[in-house]
């Protein structure tokens, strides 16, 4: 009696692998790290990190002003006395948001507030309706309805498919019964 071997160890770990990296999602995708800064009167007094998987559009990007930034290295900002969490600038200022060398949007205004998390620290970002204020000013639009992994969705149904077809052909050549010679065949 022959027996079926639909797994052998090293094709059981490579379809788990395949199957791992199709259902992978967003981290299939590779992260960009994207630098944003402030200008006043062209002297850098600002710059932030903030990173997305690569496909976001310029009014998505611009949102991200609105969220802590992984770090942030600032010339002196002096905080309001009142509320030291809070701090506004005032002449020609400049707010850019770029990957490497290309720029993705950008922002000017004559004054801007800005905020941070936990003082003495020196995390400042813009608050959200300051960054609603700017895009406004500054035409930049409203972000557009996307999936979940920030995107549309076709590509993702497509890849799924392709992935579950790519899976259960290998499954259908692994769980192939391996032919044998017939041993009760009578010999001439």
């Amino acid at each position: 009696m022959s027996k079926l071997h639909f797994f052998r160890p090293n094709v059981g770990v490579s379809l788990l692998a395949l199957l791992a990296a199709a259902l992978a999602g967003e981290s299939a995708f590779a992260a960009r790290l994207l630098t944003a800064t402030v200008e006043v009167d062209g002297k850098l007094v600002l710059q932030t990190a903030y990173d997305d998987n690569g496909t976001e559009k310029a009014a998505t990007v611009w949102r991200y002003l609105a969220g802590e930034p992984s770090w942030a290295e600032t010339a002196k900002i002096r905080p309001d006395e009142a509320d030291p969490q809070r701090a506004q600038l005032n002449g020609n200022i400049v707010i850019r948001i770029q990957h490497v060398d290309r720029p993705i949007v950008q922002a000017t205004a004559s004054e801007l507030e800005l905020v941070r998390i936990g003082s003495p620290g020196d995390r400042w970002f813009l608050p959200d309706a300051e960054v609603e204020r700017l895009a406004a000013a500054s035409g930049i639009g409203r972000p557009t309805a996307s999936s979940a992994f920030g995107g549309p969705m076709w590509p993702w149904i497509v890849g799924g498919l392709a992935a579950m077809v790519a899976v259960l052909a290998l499954l259908a050549l692994v769980a192939r019964p391996r032919s044998r010679p017939d041993a009760t065949r009578a010999t001439d």
